[in-house]
């Protein structure tokens, strides 16, 4: 709950991932069409790169708001999670 209140309803939603995997699902259910494993991973790799390349312009909703508040958090937890990495601390911390 760090976050700002104007995007939170983006954060602790998954419409997204599920209209996604179910694109994905979509595309990819007709087995026949791939005749080894090398050409599902190709379909994958390009149906990934074709929904990146449309929505890579999108912002949802409030984060135009809060971009700059949003990226003084990130750095100010970069440098920290870099020097834990580095003294061998590779285990999340429960808060």
């Amino acid at each position: 709950m760090h976050f700002p209140k104007e995007i939170w309803a983006s954060l602790y939603t998954n419409k997204l991932s599920e209209a996604f995997n179910k694109q994905l699902k979509k595309r990819t259910k007709v087995k026949e069409q791939f005749p080894h494993e090398a050409s599902l991973e190709k379909a994958v790799y390009c149906y990934i790169t074709e929904y990146n390349a449309k929505f890579r312009q999108r912002i949802h909703k409030g984060f135009g708001k809060v971009t700059f508040e949003l990226r003084n958090l990130l750095d100010q937890r970069r440098p920290i999670n870099e020097t834990k990495l580095r003294e061998g601390i590779t285990k999340p911390q429960v808060s």
